[in-house]
């Protein structure tokens, strides 16, 4: 727990069959009959094998997430 309502988690990221632990900073919002968890954090695409090396692409992306879960 970092503040209110605010967290950071690790965790395991599988993409195109490479897993790599990142750490994720992200809030939890009650609503009112669910649950949002959102956070955004950056990684090396090239870490997961996403295309190649370029002069035109950054090789670190944001990735965004949202995910609400009904209470109950």
């Amino acid at each position: 727990k970092e503040g209110r309502n605010r967290y950071t988690g690790w965790f395991q990221l599988t993409i195109k069959g490479i897993t790599r632990d990142v750490m994720i900073p992200f809030t939890r919002i009650r609503l009112r009959s669910a649950v949002r968890y959102q956070g955004r954090f950056t990684l090396n695409r090239l870490d997961f094998g996403v295309g190649e090396s370029s002069m035109l692409l950054d090789r670190d992306v944001t990735v965004s997430i949202r995910l609400q879960v009904p209470e109950g």
